[in-house]
């Protein structure tokens, strides 16, 4: 039997870019609940992209905590990892959160057009600024590993670290920002929000390329004598186990696992959680 959210997947793989924001708007109008959509032109195809939001309102409005996830694909991908995954994890989440809301604001942002210049965060971004939000946490290929990785992170606050590293129960690798492909939350750093980042879930047989860059990046470094490693390490990265499907014909739903994403929408529901005392912490 298929699991609940990753028949999620399996529903959203393969559909082109218009069905899967169909498929949101209307999951999200079958749950019953308030919900916004942000529509605008799609960059490169003859379409309207649409993201979509739904907010707790917590008691805090001043400083949201934002979960994000894409729901566009790339051409010729079923985009089940990429990103299929993350929206089925967002949902997840939002289940839960219906049931038991959250102390503080949380926002649940569905965006799109992500494979094309990262447009709909940076619509969203110059369209209601960033004033508002105290920290975002962003959702790719969370379908098939078990070890949560953190990138960027050279940026980020000490207080949201130890948020992330209590939602993760446990191992977690930080990857900086030298190594890392591009994703939504590039569009809240670039606007001076320090704590942004993506969560991927890496297979076990990526370990041992997780560790050599914690190896690389731990205690004081120095930019020269990081070029060749950085360079060595983006071709270990692209050539990952975690990696092998990325934007390919292969991301199908058969590389995807229930554990997975219940992990990530675990470790997402651990943060909303814990982001009460990251606030505390982050005004103290």
């Amino acid at each position: 039997m298929v699991g609940f959210l990753k028949q999620i997947v399996e529903d959203l793989s393969g559909r082109n870019n218009s069905e899967r924001r169909e498929y949101v708007h209307n999951r999200l109008i079958e749950l019953g609940i308030p919900f916004s959509a942000q529509d605008f032109d799609h960059p490169s195809e003859s379409r309207i992209a649409t993201n979509f939001f739904v907010d707790f309102p917590g008691l805090n409005s001043d400083n949201k905590l934002l979960l994000c996830g894409h729901h566009d694909r790339v051409p010729k991908s079923p985009g089940a990892n990429d990103n299929a995954s993350s929206i089925a994890a967002l949902f997840g989440v939002l289940d839960d959160l219906l049931e038991n809301p959250p102390e503080t604001y949380v926002r649940l942002c569905f965006f799109d057009s992500e494979e094309v210049g990262l447009t709909g965060s940076r619509v969203y971004t110059e369209t209601y600024g960033v004033q508002d939000v105290g920290g975002v946490f962003n959702q790719e290929l969370v379908g098939e590993g078990s070890i949560p990785v953190y990138w960027p992170s050279i940026k980020l606050s000490s207080a949201f670290k130890e948020m992330l590293s209590h939602a993760s129960n446990g191992e977690q690798f930080f990857l900086p920002s030298g190594v890392s492909y591009s994703a939504d939350h590039y569009s809240f750093l670039e606007q001076g929000v320090r704590d942004a980042t993506t969560l991927t879930l890496a297979t076990e047989d990526d370990r041992k390329t997780l560790e050599a860059v914690e190896r690389i990046f731990d205690g004081q470094r120095k930019i020269i004598s990081l070029a060749i490693p950085l360079l060595r390490l983006r071709s270990r990265i692209s050539g990952s186990h975690t990696m092998r499907n990325y934007h390919k014909s292969s991301d199908s739903p058969e590389y995807i696992n229930e554990a997975a994403l219940k992990k990530a929408k675990g470790i997402m529901l651990s943060a909303v959680n814990s982001f009460p005392d990251y606030l505390a912490s982050k005004f103290s």
